[in-house]
């Protein structure tokens, strides 16, 4: 055998290697991804439990969002704040979940199952829904269209 033949071995070898490198690569990043996206869907139920947890846990929120949700007229003082730190949660969950799907981290179905709690706020509450009507211009123009989307398909189911 002479130095040219081992050397085209060692080619071979050396190129069975790195395609045996990048498959292995491959299924780590896939895995990796995978773990990835359990881990983010995790995080936003648990969002939405935080929420739920914290209204269960106080009767006074539970009071307030049975007095306040329902009623569209004026609302002041602690009452307003306490309202409007509720309504931004339920809204600011909904803009990290249509996030999290539109960088892909979220599947459809997914988040249409994490979204069931915040169309059922909206649904329950119409001062929620005039809220996001008087805030929506500041969020991000498509989380805006699916909003609306959504808030389109809760009228249409009433």
């Amino acid at each position: 055998m002479n130095w040219d033949a081992i050397g085209a071995i060692g080619e071979i070898v050396g190129a069975v290697a790195v395609v045996a490198t990048l498959g292995y690569l491959a299924v780590q990043i896939r895995q990796s991804t995978r773990v990835a996206r359990a881990e983010i869907s995790q995080r936003m139920s648990e969002q939405v439990q935080n929420i739920d947890v914290a209204i269960l846990s106080n009767p006074d929120a539970a009071e307030l969002l049975d007095r306040v949700g329902s009623d569209v007229g004026q609302i002041q003082g602690p009452d307003f704040w306490r309202w409007t730190s509720f309504a931004l949660a339920r809204i600011d969950h909904a803009e990290n979940l249509f996030y999290q799907y539109r960088a892909g981290t979220l599947d459809s179905s997914r988040l249409d199952s994490l979204m069931v709690p915040i169309h059922y706020s909206f649904r329950a509450m119409p001062r929620l829904r005039g809220t996001w009507i008087s805030i929506r211009e500041y969020f991000d123009p498509e989380f805006r269209k699916y909003m609306d989307s959504v808030l389109e398909s809760i009228e249409g189911d009433a």
